[in-house]
């Protein structure tokens, strides 16, 4: 259960529907139930849970035609180990997650829409500017804007919790 707010925050990377994230998450608690004999007592076992979570993400989201997995094996991967590189860095993925959740609240309704066409409905840049309304440059420029904001916020928001330290 130490575990359960970064396994859960990785899946959130790769599953933006919360249901979803619901379900993966139980199937991983599942899965580490039954294996936990297979783990090495020995090494960190957030690394290994999550690394059961990207295959459950995998496996969940391949039997689910309605909602195809978005990345292939060897991204779902990379993130991976992109996401423990960050946990070691950094610090707290719950922080990061919090402070993610109410900068997106901070933003103004249509740039919440524009990310949540590109990211919670997986569309193309060119299927945003076109349910928008929008040239794809105008698009990308202001996703573009709307990613330094969030990156912004989100390093304020750390600095004012780990007091003043994040970088």
């Amino acid at each position: 259960m130490a575990n359960e707010a970064q396994i859960r925050a990785f899946v959130r990377t790769l599953v933006h529907d919360p249901r979803e994230v619901d379900d993966i998450f139980q199937a991983v608690a599942l899965v580490l139930w039954q294996k936990f004999d297979q783990y090495d007592t020995s090494r960190p076992f957030g690394p290994w849970a999550r690394g059961i979570a990207a295959k459950e993400v995998l496996a969940m989201r391949r039997g689910n035609a309605r909602c195809p997995t978005p990345f292939p094996p060897e991204v779902v991967v990379a993130i991976l180990d992109e996401f423990e590189r960050f946990l070691t860095s950094r610090g707290s993925v719950s922080d990061t997650a919090e402070a993610l959740d109410k900068c997106v609240e901070s933003l103004p309704p249509t740039s919440q829409k524009m990310l949540q066409l590109r990211y919670g409905e997986a569309m193309r840049i060119q299927q945003v500017a076109s349910r928008l309304g929008q040239t794809m440059g105008a698009t990308q420029r202001a996703l573009s804007r709307i990613h330094k904001r969030l990156a912004e916020c989100i390093e304020r928001r750390l600095a004012a919790v780990n007091g003043g330290e994040a970088s």
